[in-house]
């Protein structure tokens, strides 16, 4: 199927936790959920400890992950960072707030950059049912190297989608822009360093964050004509846990009902 130098492509599946949303991704194992969906056989499936007050809990906890084979591996950020920021010839405080937005996405990409392909869900991101999108990416990637990027539509925004694209095929849209909620990429071209490029079109993204992974990944595709594509027929779909203390879990249930 796939001939692009590569007879069985390695893709690694990567997610992150965090303080506000490890209790629902790995005390309630949604993290099964989220890897269950893509109906796909990965190579590997990896999650990111990142700014967590507790690491030695959660460490228990996905040690009990690995065990029942949710997972393969998981990796604390703050291990890594120094020798990520190096690797990609950054600084720190270039991110501003957006450090933390971004370091686990970065760490993932290094840790995992001898691989063909990674799919990063953000931890309150998850496909709206099961389905292989994987394989159809493969072939995007494969007919087309300017494609960087292939997601699902998100939110079921298939207007929107739509509208953004500059082209249209048969089964997806092809457009700039990038989202770290939920992408695929390949592997060669993000482990380069290619996150210090800036472009007008990537102020959109909140002021909040600062110089962000998600903006910087945007600039440096609008800068060198590099674009991602977006599937017509399947979204993901993404909730905000941001005050997990107020948590509804009945939200939670209804994401497992989709």
């Amino acid at each position: 199927m796939f001939s692009e130098n590569i007879k069985n492509p390695k893709v690694i599946f990567s997610t992150k936790c965090w303080e506000n949303d490890w209790k629902i991704l790995l005390k309630k194992q949604f993290i099964n959920e989220i890897i269950n969906r893509n109906d796909f056989d990965f190579a590997k499936k990896v999650l990111m400890i990142n700014n967590v007050n507790d690491v030695d809990s959660i460490k228990k906890l996905s040690d009990e992950l690995v065990n029942k084979k949710i997972i393969d591996e998981y990796h604390i950020v703050k291990q890594y960072e120094n020798e990520v920021l190096k690797y990609f010839n950054l600084e720190k405080s270039s991110f501003g707030k957006g450090y933390y937005y971004s370091i686990a996405e970065m760490m993932e990409i290094y840790l995992y950059r001898n691989c063909d392909f990674l799919v990063h869900f953000s931890g309150d991101s998850v496909m709206e049912k099961k389905y292989n999108w994987i394989i159809p990416a493969l072939e995007i990637f494969q007919n087309n190297r300017d494609i960087v990027v292939v997601n699902p539509c998100w939110n079921q925004k298939y207007r929107e989608a739509k509208k953004e694209a500059i082209k249209e095929f048969d089964y997806y849209y092809l457009g700039p822009g990038f989202s770290d909620q939920c992408y695929m990429i390949r592997l060669s071209e993000f482990s380069k360093q290619i996150y210090n490029h800036n472009h007008p079109s990537s102020e959109r993204y909140p002021k909040y964050a600062d110089n962000l992974f998600e903006k910087r990944v945007d600039a440096w595709m609008r800068n060198c004509h590099k674009y991602r594509a977006t599937l017509k027929n399947i979204s993901y779909l993404h909730k905000n846990w941001t005050t997990l203390s107020k948590f509804s879990f009945s939200l939670f249930n209804r994401f497992k009902a989709v």
